[in-house]
């Protein structure tokens, strides 16, 4: 919630160059930071999309507060 307000304090302070240079810093640093993220393997469901689909009914079906929800 406070990313607009400093970035427009720092365009305002050090002008847009500056303001380009350092959000291309951080960019740089989060993708730096992303490459390090591994992924879990997939993992195929062995239930099947029926077995799925009755258990989705059964949980909407136990919980009152989810079929207002969902029907609202």
């Amino acid at each position: 919630m406070s990313g607009p307000a400093a970035g427009g304090a720092l365009v305002a302070g050090a002008g847009p160059a500056a303001a380009m240079a350092v959000d291309s810093a951080l960019t740089g640093i989060s993708v730096l930071v992303l490459i390090r993220v591994v992924a879990p393997p997939f993992t195929r469901d062995t239930a099947g999309f029926w077995t799925d689909m009755a258990e989705g009914w059964a949980v909407i079906a136990g919980a009152r507060w989810l079929r207002w929800t969902i029907t609202a």
